[in-house]
């Protein structure tokens, strides 16, 4: 959890429990007509021994009468999760949010403003950590998704009246490649697509 000190008085405060988040356990989606159809219920699973994130969303057929028809579970398993920090309020994240690893401190003049600046510079590994890498599916088959960072190829002058040619990280994270696998276990590909996005 993240605590908050008052520069006042050093009193500290949860600030996620002031929030009272809740997560969301079940989705129930039924035929509103009396005596047609089906209903289904949707379970939602979750990982709190980390950072609270959704393991498994299990669906449940009912028949009318209430009877279950079957039972479907699909999986989702995250890029080194484990590495994240427990904090989901840490300051170790680049400009846009992603998490970099780097320890900033908020500047107390110009040199260090600089310095705070460089901290939250993009890392291109670590701002993969926490993402979507594996759905399961219910049929045994597995999805994997690989990331790259955005990048840019030119950007605006300080003064904001030219665009400029150089290259350098941006925000956040783009799809390069999703393979598909006829098992979880990651043993047989069945098939891949890759993704670029330069200019031709």
């Amino acid at each position: 959890y993240t605590q908050y000190c008052n520069p006042d008085n050093n009193d500290k405060y949860d600030l996620l429990a002031m929030c009272q988040l809740r997560k969301l356990d079940r989705i129930a989606v039924s035929n509103s007509q009396a005596g047609a159809g089906s209903a289904y219920h949707y379970k939602l699973v979750y990982d709190s021994s980390h950072r609270m994130m959704l393991t498994d969303l299990i669906r449940q057929h009912y028949s009318i009468n209430g009877v279950e028809i079957n039972e479907s579970k699909y999986g989702f398993r995250y890029d080194n999760l484990a590495l994240l920090p427990v904090d989901c309020m840490s300051n170790r994240t680049d400009h846009w949010g992603y998490f970099n690893d780097a320890a900033s401190v908020l500047p107390t003049s110009n040199s260090s403003a600089t310095s705070f600046f460089n901290s939250k510079n993009p890392n291109p590994t670590k701002c993969k950590y926490g993402s979507l890498k594996t759905i399961i599916w219910p049929t045994g088959g597995a999805t994997v998704f690989d990331y790259e960072i955005n990048d840019f190829s030119a950007c605006v002058t300080p003064g904001q009246t030219a665009l400029q040619d150089t290259t350098g990280y941006g925000g956040g994270l783009r799809v390069s490649r999703i393979t598909e696998y006829k098992d979880s276990t990651l043993g047989s590909q069945q098939s891949y697509r890759t993704f670029t996005y330069k200019k031709p």
